[in-house]
């Protein structure tokens, strides 16, 4: 099915916009969250969370609520509701087996479509304030074709 995958996607599009916040209340704002960014450990969230260890999990959490605690005050709500709703994947992921999670992550579609703005916003701050660069998916090589032989 498509909504584990998407889920997959989401999650990780929300950890990389969670990296991804910046500063402008202040200097010392500014140092601050970008440092809190650079120092995380959540780049690779979704491939390096172990969803059977409570204790990444919290880590994972606590290291976004971090975050988010010291974003500035005009990015402060998109880091708390980007937070929030990485938190709610996470537990969505955790707390149910397979054949529950599909129904679990459709019922969290709302607040997944909620996030995704707050998200390209948090890593358009980022980009520009903290001078963070992100890559997106990887493109395909185009193939090259022989040139067709002329007679």
């Amino acid at each position: 099915m498509g909504i584990p995958r998407a889920a997959a996607t989401v999650a990780t599009a929300l950890a990389l916009a969670s990296l991804t916040g910046a500063c402008s209340d202040s200097a010392e704002n500014a140092v601050a969250f970008c440092d809190a960014i650079t120092d995380s450990s959540l780049g690779g969230a979704v491939t390096t969370i172990d969803l059977q260890d409570q204790v990444s999990l919290a880590s994972a959490v606590a290291e976004l609520e971090t975050i988010a605690s010291v974003a500035p005050s005009d990015i402060a709500d998109d880091a708390d509701l980007v937070a929030d709703v990485f938190a709610e994947v996470l537990d969505v992921l955790a707390n149910n087996d397979v054949g529950t999670r599909d129904d679990a992550l459709r019922d969290l579609q709302p607040r997944l479509n909620e996030v995704a703005q707050p998200a390209t916003r948090l890593q358009e701050y980022a980009t520009e304030t903290c001078a963070l660069g992100f890559e997106g998916p990887e493109e395909p090589t185009p193939t090259p074709t022989p040139l067709d032989i002329e007679n």
